[in-house]
């Protein structure tokens, strides 16, 4: 991933006492690799001893960024957070598709690409998806059916069928292209309820292959960026 992509505030979360937290309220930690969401949520209430932590929208344990937290009472402010556009910076691998549409899982198909895909062809094919997009969620995903996460459902092999959701994407730029290897860069300024790991496979579709997400980092969220957010090293 580009360098300026990791940066954070450079001060680790664990390094500001409780009283401090609990004026700022709401604030972003940069998830680190392998975490989920709520595992950082449910840490950071036993280390601090929080009454409630919640978060304003899941990141998936293989990426990394924003992540909102919200303390105590703040909470109830996330509903309105979690409305807000989310900026993300991804890297797709054209030529494979995986169970879970990223690199955490088997493949499941692969199909050969393009080697000689150029900018112009890539950003004609997103401008597809900028006129009306309805995007089916990734079935690892929180999406609830039945009161029973997809995810849940997924691991389990059951039969899963989830509804198209219209999303939008509302900015994007193409960082970079290695038609070689089948990869591409690029940051996506989208809706709520946009799935980048949807997009990928779609996006790889319309370009007559197959994709998953090899790299994810959510950039910003709201008024939260990367370069505030705190470090997360667990103390």
């Amino acid at each position: 991933m580009k360098e300026y992509l990791k940066k954070d505030n450079g001060k680790n979360i664990f390094s500001i006492n409780k009283s401090t937290l609990e004026n700022i309220g709401i604030f972003a930690i940069n998830k680190p690799l392998n975490w989920t969401s709520n595992d950082i949520v449910q840490y950071l209430k036993k280390y601090y001893k929080f009454k409630k932590v919640g978060h304003g929208g899941t990141l998936d344990p293989f990426a990394t960024g924003v992540l909102i937290i919200a303390i105590n009472e703040n909470t109830k402010k996330l509903n309105e957070i979690i409305n807000h556009d989310k900026k993300y910076y991804t890297k797709i691998k054209l030529g494979i598709l995986t169970k879970s549409l990223d690199m955490e899982s088997e493949i499941i198909k692969q199909k050969p690409f393009n080697k000689s895909l150029t900018q112009n062809d890539v950003i004609n094919a997103i401008e597809q998806f900028k006129k009306e997009y309805w995007q089916t969620p990734p079935i690892f995903s929180a999406k609830k059916i039945n009161g029973v996460r997809s995810y849940k459902l997924a691991r389990a092999n059951s039969k899963i069928k989830l509804n198209p959701v219209k999303v939008e994407i509302k900015e994007y730029e193409l960082v970079n292209l290695d038609s070689e290897n089948g990869i591409i860069e690029l940051i996506l300024n989208v809706s709520k309820g946009f799935y980048i790991r949807s997009f990928s496979n779609d996006l790889a579709m319309m370009l007559n292959t197959v994709g998953s997400v090899q790299e994810l980092c959510r950039l910003k969220q709201s008024k939260w960026d990367l370069n505030s957010a705190f470090a997360y090293i667990k103390k």
